[in-house]
């Protein structure tokens, strides 16, 4: 750990790290092998120079490809991300190069030597002036080129008008309980004064999914953490989040985390009692920074 928890850097050899979440948004960026990342439930199977973000609170699950692998684990602190771009408390950043890379090659490989200059200022002397300097950079770089409210899935940013109803709408559907939560499509395009095929159309354009996939990927997530982290009934987790039945919690349990709401629990039991990487500190690498900065993606 560095002088502060502000940006912490480490390597990990990944083994099978099951179903967990962080408090902070983490950038994985693998160096060597291969490792499966299940994220949104989508498997992505990172190679040497992939990079993915990980907000706060997604849930996803880590498993070795190739026995012999070296990932970089970047987390940065929520408040020292508030600190670096006001724009962060409503954002979520989509950084996926498995996914997108091809579309956006120039930005991903400018942010894999931001991050490169970060491991190796880190590596040095750990959490300093200049590696909150450049973590600084890092995010502000996330939140204006990949933040998915404001430029989605192809990283292009929206008008200012569509950012403010993006806005509006992240707030009031996935971060309150606000009277917006409990409307349909078809209430929220009149709410919003357009028409409903305009929107549907428009939402699914712009991020790459449906309005009921997004509502119901926060809605599972939110549930699936209160799964681990209660002892709630799954009925009473059901109704607290919004499914208007239990069975509909059930399915997108299943779809997300490829399991039954009775053995996603156990499996989380199971994750605490053992580690599924072995955590290098950086500065305990040697020569790992200077040969990690010129290595090429």
């Amino acid at each position: 750990m560095g002088i502060d928890s502000s940006v912490h850097a480490c390597v990990r050899v990944v083994k099978d790290h099951l179903y967990h979440w962080h408090d902070n948004m983490t950038v994985v960026m693998v160096v060597a092998g291969k490792i499966k990342l299940r994220v949104w439930a989508k498997d992505n199977i990172m190679k040497s120079g992939d990079i993915l973000v990980l907000n706060k609170g997604e849930i996803h699950k880590l498993t070795a490809i190739t026995e012999e692998n070296l990932v970089v684990v970047v987390t940065f602190d929520r408040e020292f991300c508030l600190s670096a771009c006001c724009d962060y408390k409503e954002s979520i950043i989509l950084c996926n190069s498995v996914k997108y890379g091809n579309r956006n090659k120039e930005r991903y490989n400018e942010l894999q030597l931001k991050l490169r200059d970060l491991i190796h200022e880190y590596g040095k002397t750990s959490c300093n002036c200049n590696t909150r300097k450049k973590a600084k950079e890092i995010i502000k770089f996330l939140c204006y080129h990949f933040d998915y409210i404001s430029s989605g899935k192809n990283h292009k940013r929206f008008s200012e008008y569509i950012i403010a109803r993006n806005k509006l709408l992240y707030k009031k559907i996935f971060l309150e309980n606000s009277e917006l939560s409990e409307m349909s499509l078809k209430n929220l395009s009149s709410y919003l004064g357009v028409s409903y095929a305009y929107l549907r159309i428009d939402i699914l354009e712009r991020f790459g999914y449906g309005f009921s996939w997004l509502k119901h990927t926060m809605m599972t997530e939110k549930a699936a953490r209160m799964m681990l982290t209660t002892d709630k009934r799954l009925i009473d987790i059901s109704n607290q989040c919004g499914f208007s039945d239990q069975k509909y919690l059930r399915k997108y349990i299943k779809k997300f985390y490829q399991c039954n709401p009775s053995e996603f629990r156990k499996q989380y039991k199971v994750q605490c009692e053992k580690e599924g990487y072995v955590e290098i500190p950086l500065r305990y690498v040697t020569g790992f920074c200077e040969n990690f900065r010129r290595l090429e993606g």
